[in-house]
């Protein structure tokens, strides 16, 4: 089972090749939208890297749990991660 921590590594580096994948297709549509096979834009501009890229949100500032938010999350991660209970039955 993966750490916190190794979750976050693991979708930095997942984000990053994900982000190297787009400016790979990005750069195939200027290539054939830039060539006689694509038309020009409609201001007459060649199509740029932006143009294709897709429009990652602004991050947002991040906010800072309340002692008593943070108590209450861990009681129910506790939970969610314990043992089942065993009955004698």
């Amino acid at each position: 089972m993966l750490t916190p921590a190794e979750w976050h590594a693991l979708r930095r580096a997942h984000d990053h090749a994900e982000e190297r994948l787009d400016l790979r297709s990005a750069q195939v549509c200027v290539m054939l939208g830039n060539s006689g096979l694509g038309s020009r834009k409609r201001d007459g501009q060649p199509w740029r890297l932006e143009d294709f890229m897709p429009r990652r949100a602004a991050a947002q500032p991040k906010k800072r749990m309340s002692l008593e938010d943070q108590i209450a999350f861990f009681k129910l991660y506790a939970a969610a991660c314990a043992p089942p209970e065993v009955t004698n039955g």
